[in-house]
């Protein structure tokens, strides 16, 4: 298992008990979304899940034999920065308690034979409350979309604990044949202690732990069963993952204590003086996101980005792997970013008991509430089993030999009136599917003035009904100094579709503007989106600055 984990400014490393390292990370600077409603209106672009994929691709069951109410997971509409479309999965709602919510792909879409990517903004925080609960899960699982374990630590996915706590391993009511990640937003971390040893004759005194009108939660207490001094509690917002069906997930310590049994006669719970049992979780890849609210990293109002990257085995009777890095996205731009936050682990396919010739499994989200409420949002810039996909973008200043060879980056000078080439390239690097409808929203610095533009699409016979040129006339003026030029730009009509390892390029023409006349100007860099149906990439100008034009006379 390879973790690996830092802070911005300074690292705090410390061991943990699953094998590895972990660290607490600092919370990304961003924006911060104070409520649900803030959170949606301020979103990062991404899919638009309610008329991007077809109608039927995600089945939200209203309700399952092991919840209560109604399925709170829907498909939300949200702010778009290309202008185009945009929505969130909402998982559940702050205020709203004891709830549960469960979403999963219609069709078994995520292939164990190839490689798989899940690239996603959540958003998991409460409002005007100290106190959040309880998450959400991503879940790949061999079964139906009715799939769905309980609310509380469980968070719809793991085993519940035996309402009498007796030895029974909570595997049995979690989901089966899944592996889940979890983004725990309420630690639940209790250790009811066992009684004082007064000797072999006196034996232990019960635990003052009250297991009668008490629930011990305790999935987020670390260390073996058979050793309660060596326990310690996960105190912190956390992501990590395993397999919530299978009973080595689970580790039972024993309390003799008093609590409650069924009498055989009457059927009623009765009190009781004897063995009872608390399980814990064991947390594989665990990423510690550090204290619930704005100090933490995970529940502090803000969009986080995660990319979840699985590779398939290279033996028939080896592991797979997956790796999840958070915070890989800049959530104000949505362009990639250094991260070393993240985890990889082993992934063992006959943990899906798959039948003979499977490869494809459901994915989804579940996720509850209890006393402690929340907003879990989701918004997909790459959807699994769908297209992977890039894009990129390149400014470049012509030469004295009348060629665009000095290409500009960050912090660059650039002299006023200078001519200018913007090339932006947007590519399907992989995936089950084609990357469908794509249709570019350029964002342009704001003193170029544009001329003119072309298209270059991968058959170099075919022509859009504008000639492939780029309608420069549509573009919009900034709102204010740094927003940048809007600019719309159709792709083959009706949305370019791009398959294999195709590429476009969309190129604009034209001046840096004579701005400055008596200071240096800067300019802001600038993000594009290249949104399709089934996937979203992002593009960015560089920052630089506009200097006074150089008289050559």
């Amino acid at each position: 298992m390879n973790i690996k984990k830092s802070m911005l400014g300074m690292t705090v490393l410390a061991i943990t008990g699953f094998g590895g390292w972990s660290t607490i990370s600092a919370s990304a600077n961003s924006q911060v979304f104070s409520t649900g409603q803030a959170a949606l209106d301020g979103a990062p672009q991404g899919v638009d899940l309610q008329s991007g994929l077809d109608s039927n691709y995600f089945t939200i069951d209203p309700n399952v034999g092991t919840a209560s109410g109604t399925n709170a997971a829907k498909l939300t509409k949200a702010h778009s920065p290309a202008g185009t479309g945009n929505s969130a999965i909402q998982i559940s709602k702050a205020g709203v308690q004891d709830s549960w919510g469960a979403i999963w792909s219609t069709d078994e879409s995520f292939d164990l034979s190839k490689s798989e990517t899940a690239s996603m903004w959540i958003y998991a925080s409460g409002e005007n409350a100290a106190n959040v609960g309880d998450g959400m899960a991503f879940v790949l699982q061999n079964g139906g979309t009715d799939a769905y374990s309980g609310a509380g630590e469980s968070m719809g996915v793991w085993g519940v604990a035996n309402d009498l706590f007796s030895d029974v391993n909570p595997a049995s009511s979690a989901i089966k044949n899944s592996w889940a990640l979890e983004f725990d937003t309420y630690p639940n971390d209790d250790i009811p202690k066992q009684g004082a040893y007064l000797g072999w004759l006196l034996g232990t005194t019960p635990s003052t732990y009250d297991f009668f009108n008490s629930s011990p939660s305790s999935y987020d207490v670390d260390g073996p069963g058979d050793a309660q001094s060596s326990q310690s509690q996960i105190k912190d917002t956390h992501i990590a993952s395993n397999y919530p069906g299978s009973t080595d997930t689970y580790t039972g310590t024993k309390v003799y204590g008093n609590g409650g049994a069924i009498n055989s006669a009457t059927g009623n719970k009765i009190a009781h003086t004897g063995n009872f049992y608390y399980y814990n979780l064991q947390h594989k890849g665990l990423l510690d996101e550090g204290a619930t609210g704005g100090s933490g990293n995970l529940s502090d109002h803000r969009w986080h980005h995660i990319t979840v990257s699985y590779t398939p085995p290279t033996t028939s009777s080896g592991d797979g792997s997956m790796t999840y890095t958070y915070n890989d996205k800049n959530p104000d731009t949505g362009l990639p970013q250094k991260s070393t936050d993240y985890a990889t682990v082993p992934i063992d396919l006959s943990k899906f008991n798959l039948s003979s010739g499977q490869t494809k499994v459901r994915w989804g989200f579940t996720g509850s509430t209890g006393l402690y409420s929340e907003n879990n949002l989701v918004i997909f810039d790459q959807i699994p089993g769908e297209a992977q996909t890039d894009a990129s973008a390149t400014m470049t200043i012509k030469d004295s030999d009348g060629n665009y060879t000095n290409e500009i980056s960050d912090g660059d000078s650039v002299s006023g009136d200078s001519d200018v080439k913007l090339t932006y390239t947007f590519e399907r690097t992989g995936g089950d599917e084609d990357w469908k409808s794509v249709n570019g929203d350029l964002t342009i610095p704001d003193d170029i003035d544009v001329t003119s533009g072309s298209i270059a699409y991968p058959d170099a016979s075919y022509t859009d009904s504008n000639k492939n040129k780029v309608d420069v006339s549509k573009i919009v003026a900034p709102t204010s100094s740094g927003d940048g030029q809007k600019l719309s730009v159709p792709l083959a009509d009706n949305g370019l579709t791009l398959s294999g390892t195709q590429k476009a390029t969309v190129t604009l023409y034209g001046k840096v503007k004579d701005v400055a006349s008596t200071s240096d100007v800067s300019e802001a860099s600038q993000t594009s989106y290249f949104v399709g149906s089934n996937a979203t990439s992002t593009a960015k100008t560089p920052n630089f600055t506009i200097t006074k034009k150089v008289n050559l006379d």
